[in-house]
């Protein structure tokens, strides 16, 4: 019985793979966050809670695809600091890729540098993405 729950396991984590012929990697069958992910919350370190709709960040998402996709920032002030209405304030594109150190665990690396880890929830639903400033989590729409 313990057998069967682990090959459910396996087939369950694989049927939401990537079939990719880029390569030969281990990286090939990565689960898929396909679709769109909203903001869910924002958490700094210090334990206080980001307010998301004071800065507009409550409308930043990104799209994913199969391996890549876009981030889309939102803010609302203008270059003299004056408070307006919200608006898309610019965006990234990005590849992203299973870590090797677990299926859930997710590396994205942007256009514009460096390189994000993240974590998928049980149900994937949520990712959650930590660096040294905030924890910021990402619902699946």
């Amino acid at each position: 019985m313990k057998n069967f729950i682990y090959l459910f396991l396996a087939v369950t984590i694989f049927s939401c793979s990537s079939d990719s012929d880029e390569s030969s990697n281990d990286n090939d069958n990565i689960t898929s966050l396909a679709g769109r992910w909203n903001i869910a919350s924002l958490v700094y370190l210090n334990g206080e809670s980001g307010n998301l709709e004071e800065t507009c960040a409550n409308e930043n998402y990104f799209i994913c695809n199969d391996n890549s996709g876009t981030m889309f920032f939102h803010f609302n002030e203008d270059t003299d600091g004056s408070i307006i209405d919200c608006f898309q304030s610019s965006s990234d594109n990005f590849s992203y890729t299973n870590s090797e150190d677990s299926f859930t665990q997710f590396v994205f690396t942007p256009e514009s540098g460096g390189q994000l880890i993240a974590e998928l929830s049980d149900d994937r639903n949520n990712l959650t993405f930590t660096d040294d400033t905030a924890t910021q989590t990402f619902t699946r729409e």
